[in-house]
């Protein structure tokens, strides 16, 4: 008999070398906990996951030999069918391929998985979504460090004291600034825009307070909502709008997260 979640061999009554079926299903298990499975595109089109790939904790397709030519769809299997189900795996999909890949069952919608990057996802009974925050951990991050001055520099105000063109499409998460040597007199506020337009919503700005080197020491601001999808190329700058006194070393650090699939 076989288990109706991920398919290994169940014990039978008074079964001869019980430990090969039992050792059979600990491996099965251990896979859909912590296991790896590498599928290698075999051919210029859509990719099957299979039977038995499926129960594994990564699923990763690779293309080594550069033979896709497009986006495919990845096929996972009908488990409910093949073992009575309900079986509701999450696993991490990573797509090592040059093109993006739709994580699918037959005939449904699926996930697009760009190409590069890694989703989290589930199998609901009927097709595979997005899982629970999975639409990318640190590893998707983009991290975006504006040096405003040198180390020793003072800072001074002024619009687009730096500049930095978006490498890719990303929603912005957070701004964090910070000094090499604190203002000793006055807050240090700055401002971050996309393309002209400001991403904070009203005052404050995002600030670090006197006599502190790091904004988390600052006055709690908000993003304007309507800003935070940020385009590949999109125009990224930083206003100081007050520089405080005597303060040196000003960075600025976006951080954002793949944008909703």
């Amino acid at each position: 008999m076989e288990n109706q979640f991920l398919g290994y061999d169940e014990l039978a009554a008074a079964q001869a070398q019980p430990e090969v079926t039992v050792n059979a299903a600990i491996d099965t298990v251990a896979a859909a906990l912590c296991g790896e499975v590498e599928i290698p595109v075999a051919s210029d089109a859509n990719v099957a996951i299979g039977s038995a790939r499926w129960r594994h904790a990564t699923i990763a397709v690779t293309d080594d030999d550069v033979l896709l030519t497009a986006a495919r769809d990845v096929i996972y299997p009908d488990v409910d069918t093949l073992f009575g189900g309900p079986s509701r795996m999450v696993f991490l999909f990573r797509n090592a391929t040059a093109f993006d890949l739709t994580v699918k069952r037959t005939g449904g919608t699926g996930v697009v998985v760009p190409a590069g990057e890694q989703r989290q996802l589930r199998h609901n009974g009927t097709d595979i979504e997005l899982a629970p925050g999975g639409a990318g951990g640190a590893s998707d991050a983009t991290i975006l460090v504006l040096q405003v001055t040198a180390i020793s520099g003072a800072v001074t105000s002024g619009t687009s004291k730096a500049y930095v063109r978006a490498p890719r499409a990303f929603t912005i998460g957070d701004i964090k600034a910070s000094l090499f040597t604190e203002s000793s007199s006055g807050d240090v506020e700055i401002d971050v825009k996309k393309n002209g337009v400001t991403l904070i919503a009203g005052s404050p700005l995002v600030n670090i307070p006197n006599g502190e080197k790091s904004s988390l020491a600052g006055d709690e601001w908000n993003f304007d909502d309507a800003q935070l999808d940020i385009a590949d190329d999109d125009e990224l700058t930083v206003d100081v709008v007050s520089p405080g006194t005597g303060a040196q070393g000003l960075t600025v650090v976006l951080i954002g997260y793949p944008p909703p699939p």
